[in-house]
């Protein structure tokens, strides 16, 4: 659309120009001056909103960036593979409780809409994950956690379930970590 308006403005001014230099009266010389200052507002708008729109993208293209140190691909394949029916190493979880305690701030606000909508979706399913590890895992020692193993025994029933709700909310995070970046990379040229 901008490009037709701009050939469009560019192909009147030539058509005054040409119209002036054969009258050459001043009606016509104001006409092109006319048709001048038109096509010169209009280029100095669309490069006025193409800096914003670039400062926009170089903006989210840094804090894109920021996202994957904070959300690293190793974490994102610990999600996708772990049964949390098996204890984990506490320090797999430490990165994902971060990103959710800090990612959750006005400083980590895309302006493009999609990435921005997909930023708060995986914010709040890291929170619902976190919230489900820290109420229904305990520390299984030397630096691990997990779902207790005298659940197997006692409450098979709450283990099953407590396992499969781990699971399944690690399986969405992880996937919705991979579709932010895919999107991220498409989206800003990465």
């Amino acid at each position: 659309m901008f490009l037709f308006v701009r050939v469009l403005l560019l192909a009147a001014l030539i058509a005054t120009a040409i119209w002036a230099w054969e009258e050459r009266s001043m009606r016509s010389f104001g006409v092109f001056l006319t048709s001048l200052a038109g096509f010169i507002g209009a280029e100095l708008k669309v490069r006025a909103g193409h800096g914003k729109q670039d400062d926009r993208l170089l903006a989210d293209r840094q804090l894109f960036a920021r996202l994957r140190e904070a959300m690293p691909t190793d974490s994102i394949h610990f999600l996708k593979t772990h049964d949390f029916g098996a204890s984990f190493r506490i320090q797999e979880f430490i990165v994902l409780d971060r990103f959710q305690l800090s990612w959750d701030a006005a400083d980590h606000i895309f302006h493009d809409r999609i990435l921005e909508g997909q930023r708060r979706r995986l914010v709040k399913l890291v929170r619902a994950l976190a919230w489900e590890i820290a109420t229904n895992t305990w520390s299984a020692g030397e630096g691990s956690q997990g779902v207790p193993h005298e659940w197997a025994h006692e409450q098979p029933e709450r283990l099953e379930k407590v396992r499969d709700s781990l699971n399944q909310k690690s399986s969405k995070v992880a996937a919705l970590a991979e579709d932010l970046i895919k999107t991220g990379k498409k989206r800003l040229h990465v």
